[in-house]
């Protein structure tokens, strides 16, 4: 089965060298491991795994035997394996190559196993998770700038929703430009107040539109009148479209310079579904169908498949950041607090329920992962100000400046400190 996947994984003409494990050392994982990254939202995850097992070219047994060669190889998942020369056993044939035939390049692969070392992250890295919430995601944006105030070296980005935006801005963007891309991005989006509150002016976008971001759908929801057609949302998102092809450089977010991870819901399965940019080119669809929220938003097809927003089943898309070990520094970025008063109003017990029903997978989910030994924290966006139902659809200037203010000092306080901090720590 491996050599079957990591065959298919293969791009070029070769040779390759597959440093492929025994059964031992699958009957060795924890149960539900393999199945678990057989699904087709692992996929990404998968290939990075076996990317990490293959090394360009033909690494003979003899190279790295009896000190006559490196003991280390560049594989390419850009890990280092390291080969045994004291006895362990290698490979005796270059491995997989297009012009062998297939009986020839298994018998390698099957006949020993090589120590490899686990990819693993230095204790310098960071890694940040952008969770979804709509306009709520001003946040992500001041706490960019306290990590870049912390001088901390982020080199993987997960996102969902309008987490998978901001990492794109992000990773899309030149290091010494990617705050003034995010607050052009917000100016961008930012609508003036002036006399109407808080609650009306969110109201009037629901119904009208965003000028920046969507339009009313026709017939849209008009369909359910007779003799009109049908549709698929309320609004039309190709103002979004236009914006993010102005400020997100794709280019530059593919060279994966960070890696970025976007995730989506495919809404046939029912299963997450993670886009990484070191395994596949992201694309304006990628960041649309992690934001297609329905009935609002149109879902987005990809290939053969079509995606929600991943808000709706994963708001938090920790997991894409745990698939390899290592001493980083994990930032988890939440928009929604699972505990806190209720207010007895229609108001504010619909606030509420917005908040427990993504708060609460994001406490499912972190229960779910295995943190230990990780430097894990978990910051969350905590506003009394925000307190009524639709603050996710609320862009006010003023409002979405707050924000970014409340994000920089509550990541910078959540950084202060930081390694007199247990290892798991919820930070609000």
């Amino acid at each position: 089965m491996y050599i079957r996947v990591a065959r298919r994984s293969l791009a070029g003409e070769g040779p390759f060298t597959v440093f492929a494990p025994v059964d031992a050392a699958f009957e060795a994982l924890p149960d539900g491991t393999l199945d678990t990254l057989l699904r087709p939202g692992n996929k990404a995850m998968m290939t990075f795994i076996l990317s990490c097992h293959v090394v360009e070219g033909a690494v003979m047994r003899d190279a790295v035997a009896d000190g006559g060669g490196p003991t280390e190889v560049e594989t390419m998942g850009g890990r280092t394996l390291a080969a045994p020369a004291d006895g362990g056993t290698l490979p005796r044939h270059p491995g997989l190559q297009r012009a062998r035939s297939r009986q020839k390049a298994h018998h390698p692969m099957t006949s020993s196993a090589p120590k490899t070392a686990p990819p693993t992250a230095p204790l310098d890295e960071t890694w940040v998770c952008l969770s979804g919430g709509n306009a709520l995601g001003a946040f992500h944006v001041g706490a960019w700038q306290a990590i870049e105030d912390a001088g901390l070296r982020v080199t993987r980005l997960s996102g969902a929703s309008i987490g998978s935006l901001v990492a794109a801005l992000i990773a899309g963007s030149a290091p010494g430009r990617r705050i003034e891309t995010l607050q052009r991005f917000l100016s961008r989006v930012g609508e003036p107040r002036a006399m109407i509150g808080r609650k009306s002016a969110v109201a009037r976008t629901l119904a009208w539109g965003h000028r920046a971001l969507f339009a009313p759908a026709w017939p849209g929801m008009w369909e359910i009148l007779p003799g009109m057609p049908p549709d698929r949302a309320l609004f039309r998102r190709q103002r979004m479209a236009d914006l993010i092809d102005e400020m997100v450089d794709f280019t530059r977010l593919n060279d994966a310079a960070i890696e970025v991870t976007v995730t989506a819901l495919n809404a046939e399965t029912g299963l997450i579904e993670a886009f990484r940019n070191t395994q596949t080119a992201l694309s304006m669809d990628h960041l649309m169908a992690s934001s297609a929220l329905p009935v609002l938003f149109t879902p987005v097809r990809i290939g053969e498949a079509t995606y929600f927003d991943a808000g709706l089943a994963q708001n938090l898309p920790l997991p894409p950041l745990l698939d390899r070990p290592g001493n980083a520094l994990i930032l988890a970025l939440d928009l929604f607090e699972l505990q806190k008063p209720l207010r007895q109003t229609v108001d504010g017990i619909a606030c509420r329920a917005q908040e427990l029903a993504f708060a609460a997978q994001s406490a499912q989910v972190i229960d779910r992962c295995d943190l230990e030994n990780r430097r894990f924290r978990h910051v969350i966006l905590s506003d009394p100000r925000d307190d009524f139902a639709g603050k996710a659809f609320d862009y006010g200037r003023g409002v979405l400046q707050h924000r970014v203010t409340l994000g920089r000092r509550i990541m910078r306080d959540a950084l202060h400190d930081l390694g007199a901090k247990p290892p798991a720590q919820t930070v609000s």
